[in-house]
């Protein structure tokens, strides 16, 4: 074979090959860019900034749950009687400019009467540059599809998903209704024992108020990201919490000198959110019984999914929800609670 034959058929073997694995991606389709997976059964794990915009094209919903991994506990089944036929697209550690993006694709293409979304206030940090989206699995251009049909990483979920050994069809329903779910792996970790650990373990001595904590940041964030979306959106209702962190969690931010930063930015969000008739925003974080017992956390932020359960009851009995009357007597209240808290284990 002169050298010409073998460059030629050289070519021809690698656009074959490659056209084999763009063939098989692309019926697969592991992350459901092009349709909701039928030949086998999707578990959902994996990272959520992937699979999201699939779920979100491609499946048939009402309702949305979205936030960071405050919201992941919400198993589906349990907030059927505060929202219609929902979907979770949580994304642990999400930042506010990535639930636009899922939210632009569901608000164009489906009809959505009802979000609940965990107003996380870690998410509206001003660092977009460390959290890159894979875009061209949210965008519909199809001419950087390739990324996704000739990427290794989709071959090798194309083969996870196909030989999976939970490939069971009677897990779907299940799967569905508790996706993104973590309180069965982080079981033994709710106790007073581990929280007062990570309390001691956290670093004191990085400022977060000069470096994380720029209140001009937070804002343009949350105009941009969230209030901009829902002043678009005024035939969609937004339920809206603030996620009860533990109290240790406000007194971290008080010794590194974030407290009032943070706070103004709450009060920020208030005035925002109040004179809106399509928002319902309710704060937790005065809850004593569930906010100074440690036990209900796995470290200063995170707690169990009862609290999820719990958090779905108040909204149905509209406990806890803000008004122009309220505002200032919760605000007062929670800065009293602060104050009176004194840290002693002992």
């Amino acid at each position: 074979m002169n050298s010409k034959k073998w460059l030629k058929y050289l070519i021809l073997n690698i656009i074959v090959f490659f056209s084999l694995i763009v063939f098989f991606n692309y019926i697969i389709d592991p992350f459901q860019h092009y349709r909701k997976a039928s030949i086998y059964t999707f578990d959902y794990s994996g990272n959520q900034k992937y699979l999201n915009p699939g779920l979100a094209k491609n499946y048939e919903y009402n309702s949305i749950i979205i936030g960071t991994s405050m919201t992941e506990n919400f198993s589906l089944e349990k907030t059927k009687y505060i929202l219609n036929n929902p979907i979770k697209l949580s994304i642990a550690g999400g930042k506010a400019f990535e639930f636009k993006e899922l939210l632009d694709i569901s608000f164009n293409t489906h009809k959505i009467e009802t979000v609940l979304f965990g107003l996380d206030i870690y998410s509206f940090l001003n660092d977009r540059q460390s959290n890159k989206l894979p875009y061209y699995l949210y965008d519909n251009n199809i001419f950087n599809d390739y990324k996704y049909l000739l990427s290794l990483d989709t071959l090798k979920r194309s083969f996870y998903v196909l030989f999976s050994k939970n490939n069971d069809k009677s897990k779907v329903e299940d799967n569905y209704n508790h996706m993104f779910e973590w309180q069965n792996k982080y079981q033994k970790n709710f106790r007073l024992e581990n929280v007062i650990n990570n309390w001691n373990e956290r670093d004191i001595k990085f400022n977060h108020a000069q470096s994380f904590w720029n209140l001009i940041q937070l804002r343009n964030n949350f105009d941009l990201n969230l209030y901009k979306l829902i002043l678009e959106n005024k035939n969609i209702k937004f339920i809206i919490f603030f996620p009860p962190y533990s109290i240790l969690t406000y007194k971290d931010w008080e010794e590194k000198e974030s407290l009032n930063t943070i706070l103004k930015f709450k009060e920020y969000i208030y005035d925002k959110f109040l004179p809106l008739s399509n928002v319902e925003l309710f704060d937790f974080q005065i809850t004593k019984e569930i906010t100074h017992n440690l036990n209900n956390y796995k470290d200063i932020t995170h707690y169990s999914q009862d609290i999820n359960y719990w958090i779905l009851e108040q909204i149905n009995k509209n406990n806890f929800l803000l008004n122009t009357q309220n505002k200032d007597n919760i605000e007062s209240t929670f800065r009293n609670q602060l104050i009176e808290y004194k840290i002693n284990f002992n």
